[in-house]
């Protein structure tokens, strides 16, 4: 889940264990984070607001 509606953007990362689905990470602006599944993958929340160079 990406909250972009907060002063901050966060990227929350659940994950289905036994059937239900837990909060697994809470990540915010500025605190990159790795995750290993189902892919490698680095996000940090931050970079969702920067634009790109025309």
């Amino acid at each position: 889940m990406v909250r972009l509606d907060q002063p901050e953007p966060r990227l929350i990362v659940f994950e289905l264990a036994a059937g239900e689905y837990r909060q697994r990470h809470d990540v915010r602006m500025g605190e990159p984070v790795t995750l290993d599944e189902p892919f490698r993958v680095t996000l940090d929340p931050g970079a969702l607001l920067r634009r790109r160079p025309a």
